[in-house]
Order: C-alpha cells, then structure tokens, then sequence
C-alpha cells in the first residue's frame, strides 16, 4: 500500500473512531417548521427521540460554555426509505430532513446545535381523581413502558369506595350498605392522535380486575345477627382521551377522561353471623349486578419520564 493511500485510510479510520465517540454536532436548519439534517439511514431517528437544544456563548475570559434552550421531540423523520405517515417530506437538496415538535423550550434561532438524549424506556407517574364512586378515586400509581408515539402502563389504584344501587335487605333492616375493595390492577395502552408544540392529545383503552367486599349487613348496636361478604374477580373495561402537557423532556402533566363498563359479574361467598343463620332472598342473589358506581372519571395527574 502506498503511503498516501495508508494515511488516507488512518485518517478516514480516525475520524469514524472520533464520530463513534463523541457523535457529529447537528445543527437547527430551519424553525418553521422546526427542523434538522437528521435521517433514519444515518442517524438512525425514530418517532420520540429527545434532543437538547444548545448554543455556545462566550466568556469573558477567553473560554466559551454551552447554553441549554431546551428540549424538542422527533415528530416526522427523515428517511429515503421509509415511506409513511411518520415520514417528513421536507427535503433540502435531496437530503431528507427531520421534524420537530417542542417539549418545555425558549426562543430556537437557526443554527443552534441540537444533541440526542438517552430515552429512558420506562416512566413511572401518579394520578388522582376527586370524584367520588368510580373504580378510579383517589390515587393512582403506574409505571409505564414506552413506545415513539405512546405506551403501555401497569397501574393500581388503592382504597374504593362504592355503594349498592338498591337497598338489601336482612334481619328486618332495608338500607344501602358501603362496597369497597382495597384497589384494581389493570393495563392500559396510549397512543398519541394529535402532537403540537408542548401538548399532545392521546386516545387511550385498558381493562382491570378487582375484588370486592360488604361488611356488617343487618348489623345494629342491639344485636349481634350480621353478614359479611366478598366476590368473585370482577373484570372492567374503560376508554377514553388524555391532554397531555410537556412541562421539559422528564416531566409531563395530563387530565383524562374515562368511561368505564362493567364485563362480568361479581358472584359473592356470604358469611353469617351467627353461623347458620341466612336471609330470603338470600344476599348473594340480592347483591348480584347491585354495585353502584359512576362510569365517567375525570383524573388529574403528572409522569415523571
């Protein structure tokens, strides 16, 4: 190999090193719309990806720092070879440009230097409805695995409270009587339908399972004669819309609205007090399809990402 010819390769073989190392500096190439010289081919950009936005500002000692912007999102990717609706159309001289989408960032000026961040691939978060007897009161706790345009969730919710919707009657009493469970464990999936600059509206579709339990029915201070009950798994499905605001790449703040539908039905083991005693009709069939609960839940929450 000739000399010229083996520096050459040094130098070509330095430079790959040097880009696996340290990566190229990517700059913005235009903000409206916001885009960069980012492709799937080269860059290997998916839906989702999170850049920071930065600039270089002088010191008055000589040395320069870099300025954080902020954060924006990969919306529409730049490929010649993927052809879908997740493809940008935005080309420059041929060359296929990215999109963007802001996430909780300042003013963006043209060439500004944009950096990829790491995507955790999980988020963990918490909710909290205010409404009273729905199977999504009080707080919620979920993790969720993420996917470019939505996610996955596990989430339990803690501490039900509902009510029967016609009264029972046992041991001369007729009254509603308290139902609670101590939570649901469910899944739930999201998927985003609409992506502006730092909010996104997402549809979103689950289903849990939850035991439930009465205590105390017929029971008075004068008198020891009483049941307690507790059902079968009883299964939900609910659905509904999420408006999601990007408060940074980390943090995001949502309300949701869901309804929710009964599957099946609880079937209830009774135990009376004292043992033996029982009711006609008995209180397994009266509390058959008698849960009272509201299907609408409006929840508040935040995700930390």
């Amino acid at each position: 190999m000739k000399k010229s010819s083996l520096l050459f390769f040094l130098l070509i073989l330095s430079i790959g090193i040097i880009q696996a190392q340290f990566g190229l500096k990517t700059s913005v190439f235009s903000t409206k719309p916001l885009a960069a010289k980012i492709t799937y081919e080269k860059d290997g950009a998916t839906v989702g990806d999170l850049y920071k936005v930065f600039y270089e500002k002088d010191k008055s000692d000589g040395t320069s720092s870099n300025v954080s912007v902020g954060h924006i999102m990969a919306f529409k990717i730049g490929s010649l070879t993927l052809k879908n609706r997740k493809t940008s159309l935005i080309t420059d001289g041929g060359t296929p440009l990215t999109v963007f989408k802001k996430i909780g960032v300042r003013k963006i000026e043209k060439g500004m230097e944009i950096k990829k961040i790491k995507r955790n691939w999980a988020s963990y978060g918490a909710e909290y409805s205010f409404q009273k007897n729905t199977f999504f009161s009080g707080p919620t706790i979920l993790a969720t695995a993420k996917a470019p345009t939505g996610g996955l969730s596990v989430f339990i919710t803690a501490n039900l409270k509902f009510s029967t919707s016609s009264p029972l009657t046992y041991n001369g009493l007729t009254k509603n009587y308290d139902i609670k469970s101590w939570g649901t464990i469910g899944l739930r999936g999201e998927k985003v339908l609409l992506f502006l600059n730092y909010f996104q509206f997402s549809a979103v579709i689950g289903a849990f399972g939850t035991h439930l339990n009465v205590n105390n029915i017929g029971k008075t201070s004068i008198n020891s004669i009483y049941a307690d009950g507790i059902s079968s798994n009883i299964w939900c499905g609910f659905g509904g819309l999420k408006l999601a605001l990007n408060a940074g790449p980390r943090v995001q703040f949502f309300l949701q609205d869901f309804y929710t539908a009964q599957l099946s039905s609880a079937k209830w083991d009774m135990t009376y007090y004292p043992l033996g005693t029982s009711s006609t009709p008995s209180l397994e069939t009266q509390l058959k399809n008698n849960l009272n609960f509201n299907r609408n839940s409006l929840i508040f929450g935040i995700r930390i990402r």
